[in-house]
């Protein structure tokens, strides 16, 4: 492992570890943990222990997700009126919108992502042996969570906070000796407008902070949600479009660079697709791809290209979806998921129509892709990335 920033050890504080250390620790050979079962074991259970939730306050004021549903029990019926006053390709305005709302949950409540969590530490309080054992596992084991933008108010929800997470709050020294908490961090979730990770010019943006900051370096699972409200325009129903060749680039390019050869293409100088080379540590790079059922077909698209990427990394390897599942979502949005205009087509239009007086929000379709890090190209099990998978019901 590459640290991030080590302090020098003749700077760095004695740690509680170190002083723990330096006694003589018992063996617990009365426990279970360390007289019965293996090592290995052990290791599995205190990871579990201090894997972080979400409390049950928390959970209860979720709403509820309905997963591939077509139609709630109190929803009249399509009503064939409206269709017929929409018109083919007509777009309905939908004046008198309400404000979009990070405190009432806009575009971070989700059945993938419940927030608040919590770690409960108590495990590493219970003796030395144990302590020794844990005390760098709730930041190793931690997704950290940022929201670029539109995050809840007790997360990081902008650049600035962002910022601020690694410069101040995981500045200190970390429980192991030379290593500061941030030098710790091993999966980092980025929930993304396009515009943080396609704009290489821009301090903090994704490009910024993987080749000029030391704060990546560490990570081994990097995942990148791309919302229904975080692609350019969607707001006025524009088709979405992604392209890490290119940087920022159209539906028409886009769909251009996906007809061509294999799929992948050379790589523009500063795009997002080259920044994993300067991630010296990446193992898993996981994308979440989300819109509307309206445009569940351009989506579809979309993850048929992406499990041909090929992004670079350091050291001659790279990142492939080769035999890796595209796993599938659907679940139902919020009121705030809804466009300024009616839906593209006539079923999701009736859909809204149904929906929206009862505050329902759109069917969301989430398409999820993974890629490994690898030197030699994986045998393919399937024609895209080893097929797809329904998620769970939610």
């Amino acid at each position: 492992m590459e640290p991030a920033s080590a302090a020098g050890d003749d700077a760095a504080p004695v740690t509680l570890a170190e002083q723990l250390g330096a006694r003589e620790v018992h063996p617990q050979r009365q426990s279970p943990l360390y007289g019965r079962i293996p090592a290995e074991l052990r290791d599995h259970i205190f990871r579990y222990a201090l894997e972080e939730f979400c409390p049950p306050e928390a959970q209860a004021r979720l709403p509820t997700f309905s997963a591939r549903c077509y139609r709630h029990g109190e929803e009249p019926p399509s009503t064939p009126e409206y269709l017929t006053a929409i018109g083919d390709g007509q777009e309905v305005r939908y004046a008198g919108r309400r404000r979009r709302e990070a405190r009432r949950g806009y575009d971070w409540v989700r059945p993938d992502c419940p927030e608040p969590t919590a770690v409960a530490v108590a495990l590493l309080a219970t003796c030395r042996a144990v302590y020794l054992e844990t005390h760098a596992l709730p930041l190793m084991l931690r997704e950290h969570r940022f929201y670029l933008e539109r995050g809840p108010p007790h997360g990081v929800g902008s650049v600035a906070g962002l910022r601020a997470y690694f410069e101040e709050a995981l500045s200190g020294p970390a429980p192991v000796r030379g290593l500061r908490q941030r030098d710790l961090v091993r999966s980092v979730r980025f929930f993304v407008q396009l515009f943080w990770l396609e704009d290489a010019n821009a301090p903090y943006h994704f490009w910024h902070l993987a080749t000029a900051t030391p704060w990546l370096r560490p990570v081994e699972r990097l995942r990148i949600t791309v919302r229904r409200a975080d692609w350019w325009h969607w707001e006025s129903n524009t088709l979405p479009a992604i392209n890490p060749f290119r940087g920022t680039a159209g539906n028409a390019r886009m769909h251009q660079d996906m007809r061509a050869g294999d799929g992948n293409h050379p790589f523009a100088d500063r795009v997002w697709g080259l920044a994993f080379q300067h991630m010296p540590n990446l193992q898993t790079l996981v994308m979440d791809f989300e819109t509307s059922e309206d445009l569940k077909a351009e989506l579809d698209d979309i993850l048929r290209w992406a499990v041909k990427w090929r992004l670079p990394l350091s050291g001659g390897r790279f990142l492939s979806a080769a035999g890796q599942p595209v796993e599938m979502m659907r679940w139902r949005g919020s009121d705030y998921h809804w466009s300024d205009y009616s839906p593209r087509d006539y079923r999701s239009a009736t859909h809204r129509e149904n929906d929206e007086p009862h505050g329902f929000g759109p069917r969301l379709y989430t398409g999820t892709v993974t890629w490994t890090a690898c030197s030699e190209e994986p045998v393919r099990s399937g024609e895209e990335g080893g097929g797809r998978q329904e998620a769970s019901e939610r």
